[in-house]
């Protein structure tokens, strides 16, 4: 019963003060709050185009279209080597990254490496008729992961 009375008198003795407080704390987040969220949008924004910059056309439109013509036709796979090449192009567009996004970097390269070793391993072994759609859903597995990779980043 003490510590309440103590506790009305001292809210009623500097309710002004407190509500002064609360006021100025409200305006500040008020005035902070919009501000923080201008600075975080224009730094995602900047980032982004940083990406479209780099990757461009080759990572949203030409890579997608060549993975795509990867088919097996007359026992052997087409296609690959324009999507080696370009994966050799991208992995080149990517250090950039190294200095800047170094777990952006590692993850990317990654996915690269793993989607290239996958093509190689595609292209030395003739699959037979059964397996051709398996290896087509492994190849779009890889392209999913190398695009999580950078959508996760931005």
């Amino acid at each position: 019963m003490i510590i309440s009375t103590k506790f009305f008198d001292f809210l009623s003795n500097h309710f002004s003060e407190i509500v002064s407080g609360l006021a100025l704390f409200v305006a500040v987040i008020a005035v902070v709050a919009p501000l923080v969220w201008d600075i975080k949008k224009t730094k995602d924004e900047r980032l982004r185009q940083v990406y479209k910059d780099i990757y461009g056309d080759l990572l949203y439109e030409q890579f997608p279209q060549q993975c795509i013509k990867i088919d097996y036709v007359n026992n052997s796979y087409e296609a690959i080597d324009e999507v080696l090449d370009t994966i050799r192009i991208l992995r080149k567009k990517t250090k950039y990254f190294n200095y800047y996004d170094k777990p952006f970097y590692d993850a990317f390269n990654k996915r690269l490496s793993d989607f290239e070793d996958y093509l190689i391993k595609v292209y030395d072994n003739r699959p037979d008729q059964n397996r051709i759609a398996s290896e087509m859903e492994k190849r779009d597995k890889h392209i999913k992961e190398l695009y999580d990779v950078i959508r996760d980043r931005i």
